[in-house]
This record gives structure tokens, C-alpha cells and sequence, in this order.
């Protein structure tokens, strides 16, 4: 959100369900001495976008970067249902044509795994996604060959319609 402020973001929501994290993210915009229109949500992010979706609250951009929701591979199940419901809720709520950032950091979802999950999620929210990025991890986090769950890091760019 921070960055999106330097480059330009008029107006940020901040959610996070932690209040450390809500306060975190006001001492970075104090000490970066960034003067933005912000709102801070100490909430479930779930219960947010749906507390959206009911209110007709639209964005111009989403950018979802939950915690790791499968930390062992007997978890990845319920952490694809996670992400696709994530996913889903955050399309209903970006303005047509708008854009959706999604992130996982869950190891035992590979690449496809999270493509073929905003798929399901485009379609249950009844909207066309279209990949315009895709990267995973930046230099600061190497992978290695010989261990491949330090490719864990996915990011990927929509836009939705």
C-alpha cells in the first residue's frame, strides 16, 4: 500500500487482522513522511470484502498478500479452498476492468495449482480474469535447485472484468 502510495494511489485501505501490523503500517507511512488519504481495518480480511460486497464497496486495485495457508502439504486442500475464496471475494469487490494483485507464499501450491485456483475463483465470482503479470520471488529470496521449496514465492497480476 506504501508503494502504491509513492507512485501515486490516492486513497488506501489498509486490512490486516492483526492491530500490530494496522500500526505497523502507520508508523512506515509516518517515517516514509507520506501524506495520503488512508483508512486502517483491523479486521478478518474475509469478513471485510464480504462486509464489501454487501455495502456495493468498490476498488480500482486489490492487492491480497495473506500468510501462508498450507504449512504442510496435508493442509493444501483447505488452503486452496483459502486462497479461491480469497480470490473470489476480492474480485466482486475490484471495479470492472479494475486490477487484482494476489499473492501465496505457501510452498505446497505450485504455480499451476495457483493459476488453476483464480481460474475456479474467476469463474465462481462470475468475471473474467486476465493474467497481464506473473513473477515469484525477487533476488532477496534465491531459490535453489537442490531444495525446491525455496520456490515458494508466487505473485500474479489481473485484470478483471
Amino acid at each position: 500500500g506504501l508503494h502504491a502510495a509513492v507512485n501515486g494511489a490516492k486513497n488506501l485501505v489498509f486490512v490486516d487482522s492483526s492491530k500490530e501490523e494496522v500500526e505497523n503500517v502507520k508508523n512506515n507511512r509516518a517515517l516514509n513522511e507520506l501524506v495520503l488519504d488512508a483508512e486502517y481495518v483491523c479486521s478478518d480480511v474475509f469478513d471485510y470484502l464480504e462486509r464489501c460486497i454487501s455495502e456495493n464497496k468498490k476498488f480500482d486495485v486489490i492487492n491480497i498478500d495473506p500468510p501462508a495457508f498450507a504449512k504442510s502439504k496435508k493442509n493444501l486442500p483447505k488452503a486452496v479452498k483459502g486462497y479461491e475464496k480469497l480470490n473470489r471475494l476480492a474480485m466482486q469487490v475490484v471495479r470492472e476492468d479494475g486490477l487484482l494483485f494476489s499473492s501465496s507464499c505457501s510452498h505446497h501450491l505450485d504455480k499451476d495449482s495457483f493459476i488453476e485456483l483464480i481460474g475456479t475463483a474467476a469463474a465462481k465470482a462470475k468475471k473474467k480474469a486476465q493474467i497481464i503479470y506473473f513473477n515469484s520471488a525477487s533476488l532477496d529470496h534465491p531459490s535453489l535447485p537442490a531444495m525446491p521449496e525455496t520456490s515458494y514465492l508466487k505473485f500474479i497480476g489481473l485484470r478483471i472484468s
